[in-house]
């Protein structure tokens, strides 16, 4: 029998906030069950992860911790660091905070040397991990080339590799397409099934779930709560996306990025061609599936990355704008939030965007009510790297939207985000940014209540863009 997950008279409080994340809480994550733990974003369902985990979950803040956590019978705390990893492993909500080695397999190599993993077993192990997330195609593939959602299947192979008792997955379907995430989640079922693993899944978007888990937990008012299995069972079936309509531009509508004989490619296989083709004015969603080049799209778009044809701005080459004029029009939100932070505290980001800001839209007092509307007003003083995952995705937008320019590229930025997060978000960018000519092209696999804020939809699929009246 698997160990379980006992959280017992647990208390968790940041010494720079006055109120406490989590109070006596009592609750267990069942052995051999795939568990679902829910809630809104900066509610703390990282923390109690990440110190399952035998992690720490403060960073550089102080915080004041009572009761205990136990892995079977033994608190979590008197497990020492060679066991750990045989009871327990965690994939994290930023799959890049977890890399070391620079390729794919090698990083499920050094995982298993450093579990002391006999030599004779590790190649075994390392293949079949790769065969079971069906990413045998990514084994020489060097990581900082990975997509987003290849990322957190590599992960997911490493912990299988490790073979761990206790898997716990933070948010790891932020950047997966729906057909994937089920794909995976029916592997995950099947290691619980064959396996007896115990598994826990942080994940704000329910759908995909259901006939999947087996528990349903959700985070509430400094509680965590099993909810009865009716209940449960109601939430993943309302949780479908509904289908959604578009309007398909016409060609009259002003284009604000057009492709010209355009090729994108990677050393191994091209991925995308475009002989015309033009995102217009407005707010366009793109989807498509996990790794086949949506980000990459980004990248050539924003100067970053290199490309065959021609891409225009405006009907100008953009290679033709000097950098600094074309970034003050066109801006890329990056996928991993952190990587567009600058500074210390949240507070001097917000200073130093101000300062950078390409008009005097945003004033003080904007400002101070966007940080109201996204629950951010009471974190002016911590560090932004030591925000929880959907609260470090809303200030980056909002640093964004600050700058200001015409036209923003956001690459998943409702990953990490729960339902009213979502729109927040949405109610930002319409009222300060598209209601005032601004144009956005999103990508994003979290296809929920998104009724009204796209205009358009482009599905990115075998090599080529191309609009669509409806998404499911």
């Amino acid at each position: 029998m698997m160990p379980n997950i006992g959280v017992k008279n647990f208390y968790f409080k940041f010494t720079s906030n006055p109120k406490p994340i989590f109070k006596d809480v009592n609750v267990t994550f069942p052995s051999n069950k795939l568990s679902l733990l829910t809630g809104p974003s900066g509610c703390g369902k990282s923390t109690i992860l990440t110190l399952a985990a035998g992690l720490s979950a403060t960073e550089d803040q102080k915080c004041e911790i009572k009761g205990k956590i136990t892995i079977g019978a033994t608190n979590v705390k008197n497990i020492s660091d060679t066991e750990r990893p045989k009871l327990i492993s965690m994939m994290f909500q930023d799959p890049n905070q977890q890399f070391v080695m620079q390729k794919v397999e090698e990083e499920i190599i050094f995982a298993l040397e450093n579990l002391q993993t006999p030599s004779s077993e590790i190649q075994k192990r390392t293949d079949e991990a790769l065969a079971f997330c069906e990413i045998e195609q990514l084994r020489n593939r060097e990581i900082i080339t990975l997509s987003g959602g290849e990322k957190q299947k590599v992960v997911l192979a490493t912990l299988i590799a490790m073979n761990s008792d206790i898997i716990l997955l933070d948010e790891p379907f932020a950047s997966i397409d729906l057909t994937s995430k089920r794909d995976i989640l029916n592997k995950l079922v099947q290691l619980k099934n064959q396996q007896q693993k115990t598994i826990v899944i942080s994940d704000h978007d329910l759908s995909g779930y259901e006939g999947l888990v087996d528990n349903l937990f959700q985070v509430h008012e400094e509680q965590i709560t099993a909810l009865p299995l009716s209940q449960m069972n109601t939430l993943l079936n309302d949780s479908h996306s509904p289908q959604i309509s578009f309007a398909i531009p016409r060609q009259t509508e002003p284009k604000i990025i057009s492709l010209t004989n355009y090729v994108l490619k990677t050393p191994a296989t091209t991925l995308l061609k475009a002989t015309d083709f033009a995102f217009h004015n407005g707010c366009t969603l793109l989807t498509g599936a996990s790794g086949i080049g949506k980000s990459s799209l980004f990248y050539s778009i924003s100067k970053l990355k290199k490309y065959q044809g021609i891409i225009t701005l405006a009907d100008k080459n953009i290679q033709k704008i000097k950098n600094k004029k074309y970034y003050e029009q066109v801006v890329l939100v990056f996928q991993n939030a952190a990587d567009q932070f600058l500074t210390v505290t949240m507070q001097e980001e917000l200073i130093l965007a101000q300062k950078n800001s390409l008009s005097d839209f945003w004033t003080n007092a904007k400002i101070k009510q966007a940080l109201v509307d996204l629950n951010l007003d009471h974190k002016m003083d911590q560090v932004v790297y030591s925000l929880s995952g959907g609260q470090k995705k809303k200030l980056q937008i909002l640093l964004m939207l600050i700058r200001d320019p015409q036209i923003m590229l956001l690459d998943e930025p409702f990953a990490g985000l729960d339902v009213a997060s979502v729109k927040q978000v949405q109610n930002l960018i319409q009222t300060n940014f598209l209601n005032r000519g601004r144009s956005a092209i999103v990508i994003s696999h979290q296809i929920y209540q998104f009724n009204g804020f796209f205009d358009y939809h482009v599905n990115f699929a075998n090599q080529k863009l191309q609009y669509k009246e409806e998404l499911r």
